[in-house]
């Protein structure tokens, strides 16, 4: 979509700029049909202490925090949008920001029933009593292994965020 690749570019600058913080290969430049990253070379073996590493880096990476809920620019999820405009809190941000814009596309889908959106939409209601009031966490926002690079030079590098200020406390039922 458009945008898409300014936006994976912003997002990798942004989690760079922690010192110390989760590697992101450079952006080496960004255009409306690409991104180009310095090449990481992937390791077949990593040993547990790369794993152990990487999470005290990203845990750095989410210390550091942010100036607000969501980030400057919208983004994506996969190829869906993925708004980031500001919000007064983290349950407003997460409820306008993240739960309903996909509800309703799953609705629109008929991938869920109308008893299940209710569900949600309820657990919605009551996000200010459920999530914990506190700063923004510089987030990924989209961390999962196919997101990771397992050099060789023993680092887990970052790619294809959906970064932002959030939340990265959430109780396990959301």
């Amino acid at each position: 979509p458009e945008g898409f690749f300014e936006a994976e570019a912003a997002g990798l600058h942004w989690l760079s700029a922690v010192e110390d913080g989760v590697p992101v290969p450079e952006v080496l430049a960004a255009a409306s049909d690409c991104v180009i990253l310095a090449w990481v070379e992937q390791g077949s073996k990593t040993p547990p202490e790369a794993a152990a590493t990487f999470g005290q880096q990203l845990a750095r990476t989410h210390a550091a925090g942010a100036d607000e809920w969501g980030l400057d620019h919208d983004g994506f999820i996969g190829r869906l949008p993925l708004p980031n405009k500001t919000s007064g809190s983290w349950a407003e941000f997460y409820a306008v920001r993240r739960l309903l814009p996909y509800l309703k596309l799953a609705r629109d889908r008929g991938a869920i029933t109308d008893g299940d959106a209710a569900v949600v939409e309820a657990v919605v209601g009551r996000l200010t009593e459920l999530v914990p009031d506190e700063p923004p966490a510089r987030l990924h926002g989209d961390l999962w292994n196919g997101n990771c690079l397992w050099g060789q030079d023993l680092a887990v590098h970052v790619i294809d965020p959906a970064a932002g200020g959030a939340n990265d406390r959430l109780p396990a039922f959301l």
